[in-house]
């Protein structure tokens, strides 16, 4: 019932490694790491300037280059920063975690704990994740 009750600990592709307790995502925490995403978006467009930044986006291949990124991967609607932020519980790095020692992970270990988590909180992260959901949500 509560998804911060819902935990897994992770064990760090690092030398030394570590181990990470993360936790599956509730509703609102999905919904915040999605908003930093179109907050990030929106930032970048401002900063560029909103008709060369969407003549860019058309340049590029426009909203169908959009559509394949996500099909390709679903991940990409979430915000990795946030996403670490929300969570990641505890590790048994002597450093504390926040938002700045999360930053600071190497890409690897990065990763491997934005698309756990994700996992965890039964968001899809490869496009097989999702042919993998329709099949049982059709034989359910």
């Amino acid at each position: 019932m509560f998804s911060s009750r819902i935990t897994k600990e992770i064990t760090t592709p690092t030398e030394p490694a570590y181990v990470v307790t993360i936790r599956q995502l509730s509703g609102r925490q999905k919904e915040r790491c999605q908003q930093a995403v179109l907050k990030k978006s929106v930032e970048l467009i401002t900063n560029i300037g909103g008709a060369g930044a969407f003549a860019e986006i058309q340049r590029l291949g426009g909203e169908k280059t959009v559509k394949a990124q996500a099909d390709r991967d679903p991940s990409s609607s979430y915000d990795r920063e946030q996403v670490l932020v929300e969570g990641v519980v505890k590790w048994s790095a002597e450093e504390e975690v926040t938002p700045d020692t999360l930053g600071d992970l190497e890409a690897a270990t990065s990763d491997l704990l934005f698309r756990e988590i994700l996992r965890l909180s039964r968001v899809a992260v490869t496009h097989a994740d999702i042919e993998t959901d329709e099949v049982a949500a059709k034989n359910a």
